[in-house]
């Protein structure tokens, strides 16, 4: 198979170009994927690649998440921008979250970069699914963009040390 495709696009006057079926397919790139845009200005090229936040919060998930769900017992819930992508928890009514769509409430909370740890006594977690216990949010920040979020819910306090060691983890 010849690993190189090339289509020319012209571009909207909105700034916009689509991308063609045959190379989002060999791509493995599908509707709502985040694309990274990056602009090398000494070459003068364009390139774009499927944004690979998730081998981040993957990697975030290794570290955090044997401290916090094995280690301390609390449960955790992983989103991604758009999604919650991982719950650990032994609860069937939070385990039905994951693959659901963030709420706003968590969506501003994830594009606001002033925002890396919050206590909340109740927050929700998508459209209609409120969680009504104690829980931290903790902001995941790539490259000084937040693109993600864990949320920890524990009857406990988290001491300052775990904290700051969580937004250690956090941050990349």
């Amino acid at each position: 198979m010849n690993d190189k495709l090339c289509h020319i696009k012209r571009i909207d006057n909105l700034g916009r170009i689509v991308i063609p079926k045959e190379i989002c397919r060999v791509a493995d790139i599908k509707s709502d994927d985040l694309i990274k845009i990056v602009w090398n200005s000494e070459e003068k090229i364009i390139s774009l690649c499927k944004d690979n936040n998730s081998s981040f919060i993957n990697l975030v998930i290794e570290n955090v998440i044997d401290i916090l769900y094995k280690t301390i017992k609390c449960e955790v819930i992983i989103t991604d921008n758009n999604k919650v992508i991982n719950v650990y928890s032994n609860s069937n009514k939070l385990k039905a979250v994951k693959n659901k769509t963030i709420s706003m409430e968590l969506e501003k909370l994830i594009s606001s970069r002033a925002i890396q740890c919050k206590e909340f006594d109740n927050i929700s977690i998508s459209n209609g699914i409120e969680l009504k216990e104690h829980c931290y949010y903790f902001s995941i920040n790539e490259n000084s963009f937040n693109v993600g979020s864990i949320l920890v819910i524990t009857n406990n306090k988290i001491s300052e040390d775990l904290k700051n060691f969580i937004l250690n983890q956090l941050t990349k």
